[in-house]
C-alpha cells in the first residue's frame, strides 16, 4: 500500500471521529454552511451517524 492511502484512511477517520466527539460542532457547522436555523438532533443521531462513516471507510480500506 502506498503512503497516500495511509493518510487518505486518515483523513476520512478523523473526519467521522468528529461527528462521534463534537456533535454540537458539526450542527453548528452545518447550519453555518446552509445558513439556515433548525432544532438539532439528539447528540446520539449524530454520534451513529459517525461511527457508520468511521465502520464504512474502515471495511472499504480492509476489503481493498
Amino acid at each position: 500500500m502506498k503512503s497516500s492511502d495511509y493518510i487518505g484512511l486518515a483523513v476520512f477517520v478523523c473526519f467521522g471521529l468528529w461527528w462521534v466527539l463534537f456533535p454540537r460542532r458539526v450542527w453548528e457547522f452545518y447550519c453555518w454552511f446552509h445558513s439556515i436555523r433548525r432544532q438539532p438532533p439528539r447528540p446520539v443521531v449524530i454520534r451513529l451517524i459517525g461511527c457508520f462513516w468511521v465502520a464504512l471507510v474502515l471495511g472499504i480500506f480492509l476489503l481493498r
